[in-house]
């Protein structure tokens, strides 16, 4: 796997919930795909990770997606691995210079899609 950590970051940061979040740079094989609210498929590189959700960035031209709502199905891919399960949207804020950065509650679909999210994570502990 190629994902590189964030420099400033260090292996992980606790997040406001209490878990480990991994910043994740150049995430060209971390991405999140699902069919947008403009009915079109979206692939969107992971900014961030934890065990309790995901952060990515919106393209340009991209609708927001509005708080709470839940887009389901989604496809998590980190690497090789491959997550089904389901976002609930936590916010969509707009940032200076990186665009508009989405943080999302991940649900896994199945106990075997929560099991390979936590070794994909796992991977990642540096």
């Amino acid at each position: 796997m190629t994902i590189t950590r964030s420099p400033e970051s260090g292996a992980a940061q606790a997040c406001r919930r209490g878990t480990e979040r991994y910043r994740l740079l150049y995430a060209n094989e971390a991405f999140v795909e699902f069919v947008g609210p403009d009915r079109r498929p979206w692939r969107l590189e992971l900014m961030g990770l934890s065990a309790d959700g995901l952060s990515f960035g919106l393209q340009e031209g991209k609708p927001s997606l509005a708080p709470g709502s839940t887009i389901r199905p989604v496809v998590v891919h980190i690497g090789s691995v491959k997550v089904d399960g389901a976002l609930t949207i936590a916010h969509a804020t707009e940032e200076f210079a990186a665009g508009t950065i989405c943080g999302a509650r991940f649900q896994p679909r199945t106990d075997e899609d929560a099991h390979q999210l936590e070794q994909a994570i796992a991977e990642l502990g540096w």
